[in-house]
């Protein structure tokens, strides 16, 4: 997957808009049909069906959709629930930083768009999450609610954090 990341990075403008589409529906299907794969492979899935969509957010109306699309996976089974928290994980941490070979002025406006458009209900998809885990509306094993509590709590953060004007380019230049 690093080096399909890579490839669809570095190549971007030679595929077209429906075959970036394509390419993102595709890993986003696999990733809900056969949600039992190692956290590796999981991982690595996530952050490329994120990537494409980050790069393609202006291209086509279906990739600003991923977070209404990723409700699916919350209303689903457990597994799908976990794996529907780690893509907005994903998305929002993919987001709110920028990508090497692109400019700041592009990361910019592509995380205020993101923040204006989504953040928001992505927000409060893992605020519902938690508070079904409180209420015990989920039903499931412990390590489950571990995992899925911590992919929450780590949403949650991730979207107070976010960086809401877009310049933050690198936090380590603080130091």
């Amino acid at each position: 997957s690093n080096s399909l990341m890579s490839l669809i990075t570095g190549h971007w403008n030679s595929f077209t808009t429906s075959q970036r589409l394509e390419i993102r529906n595709y890993v986003l299907s696999y990733l809900g049909n056969n949600p039992h794969h190692p956290n590796y492979v999981t991982s690595q899935l996530v952050r490329l069906v994120c990537r494409i969509t980050k790069l393609g957010w202006f291209d086509d109306r279906s990739h600003r959709e991923l977070p209404e699309e990723v409700t699916k996976f919350l209303q689903a089974t457990v597994e799908h629930c976990v794996l529907g928290l780690k893509l907005l994980n994903g998305l929002v941490e993919e987001l709110n930083v920028p990508t090497t070979g692109r400019t700041l002025t592009q990361h910019r406006k592509t995380a205020v768009s993101f923040r204006d458009v989504s953040l928001f209900r992505v927000f409060q998809l893992a605020l519902t999450t938690l508070s079904q885990l409180k209420t015990s509306t989920i039903q499931t094993s412990q390590q489950n609610l571990s995992t899925l509590t911590e992919q929450s709590l780590t949403l949650t953060v991730r979207c107070l954090s976010f960086d809401f004007i877009g310049t933050n380019p690198d936090e380590s230049s603080e130091d």
